[in-house]
Order: structure tokens, then sequence, then C-alpha cells
């Protein structure tokens, strides 16, 4: 749901100017690449159990961004 609001908010900011495409795609990319990733990763490991939200020890260390 995340993601989609990110696409959304991309292109009623910046989709006016005929760009619409590319607007979504650009609202929607960090969250595509980062959980998206994640998720395609889980999936050829074969760790397709849910058990709720997960724990913040089990999120990889790259999908934070840390100053």
């Amino acid at each position: 749901m995340d993601t989609l609001s990110h696409a959304l908010w991309g292109k009623g900011l910046f989709g006016y100017s005929g760009y619409s495409k590319l607007a979504i795609f650009f609202g929607a990319m960090p969250d595509l690449f980062s959980f998206g990733l994640l998720i395609i990763i889980r999936l050829f490991q074969g760790d397709y159990n849910y058990s709720g939200p997960p724990s913040l020890d089990s999120i990889p260390g790259w999908l934070f961004f840390q100053l």
C-alpha cells in the first residue's frame, strides 16, 4: 500500500508535464528496489512463511540508511 501511495504522489506532483509513467516509476522506485528485492530474494530461498510483521532483527542491514 505504501508503494502505491508513493507512486500516486509521484504522479500527482510531477506527472502533469506529460511524463506520468516516469513520475509513477520514480515515485515507487525506492520501495521496489528495497523491499521488492527482499521479497524476490526470500522467494528464491523458499522462505514463504508469514507470521505477522517482521522483527527488526529479521530485516537485512542493507535496507536501512544510517548516517
